[in-house]
């Protein structure tokens, strides 16, 4: 079944990836996912997976200074990050990256 989470103090000496939390989301099958300014998450109710912006994997984490989390219907988890969205897919454990088009003045 769902993990049963038993909330003793997260902090990064468990194992979050950075102590600066922009948002918590709880997913389908019952991860919370902990958006933070220096990446991302994954809290399985014992152990931490972290995500991180690798720049030569285009499925890694578009960027690691994350604004936003959201968990949808599907289980996808889309992150809002200064680079645009990430989404994060279960069913190929990687990321489907939407870089916000730059636009500069000439």
């Amino acid at each position: 079944g769902m993990p049963s989470f038993e909330m003793k103090g997260i902090t990064t000496a468990n194992g979050l990836c950075n102590g600066n939390v922009r948002g918590i989301v709880k997913d389908k099958t019952g991860y919370l996912w902990i958006a933070t300014a220096n990446g991302l998450s994954r809290y399985d109710g014992h152990f931490f997976t972290n995500f991180f912006h690798v720049p030569s994997d285009t499925a890694s984490l578009g960027h690691n200074f994350i604004q936003g989390i959201l968990a949808d219907k599907a289980g996808n988890i889309w992150v809002l990050h200064v680079m645009g969205l990430s989404c994060y897919n279960a069913r190929y454990s990687g990321f489907i990256n939407y870089p916000i088009k730059q636009h500069y003045p000439h």
